[in-house]
């Protein structure tokens, strides 16, 4: 089933890494984790952790930041799956016959980049543009990437596409 892409619009409160490491900014931090989780599940971690960054204009995201998402992460213990790209998080866990995935209108500068998208969202879009169950995967993958609103298929897009074939015969 196809959606639009709803993006959690976090304020923005820029500050310096250091007083983002500090602690003092961390309930306001997982309050932004859950908003994003909550508006943008499935969400990659990648993609989580870039949203929450830029909300406090942090753009760098180095081994101190990863530690510090790591340790606030496993405070809040979301709900996640995880896939060969890393851990998905969800607010609520999906059934088993997850068909939804979601996409941006053409141009919008939110959009999510390929290895920012959940395997099994992309799982569904390749579902979604099959047409019989002998269609060659590179007619498939071009049509999924096509789907999801890629014109070109790059190494990270093509790294998708075979994770979604890979999710789909499961």
């Amino acid at each position: 089933m196809k959606e639009a892409y709803e993006v959690c619009l976090l304020p923005e409160t820029p500050v310096s890494p250091a007083e983002f490491q500090s602690g003092s900014l961390d309930d306001g931090i997982k309050e932004r984790i859950l908003a994003v989780i909550r508006t943008e599940s499935p969400v990659t971690e990648a993609l989580l952790v870039k949203r929450v960054r830029a909300s406090y204009g942090i753009k760098a995201n180095g081994r101190l930041m990863r530690l510090k998402f790591d340790a606030l992460l496993d405070e809040l213990a979301p709900l996640f799956t995880l896939e060969q790209s890393g851990r998905v998080f969800w607010s609520s866990l999906p059934d088993t016959n997850f068909d939804t995935y979601r996409v941006f209108p053409e141009g919008d500068p939110m959009r999510r980049y390929s290895s920012e998208i959940p395997a099994i969202e992309a799982a569904a879009a390749m579902r979604a543009v099959r047409t019989s169950k002998r269609q060659k995967k590179s007619e498939l993958f071009t049509l999924t990437a096509r789907e999801l609103g890629y014109t070109r298929k790059g190494s990270d897009v093509k790294a998708l596409l075979e994770e979604a074939y890979a999710f789909n015969k499961n």
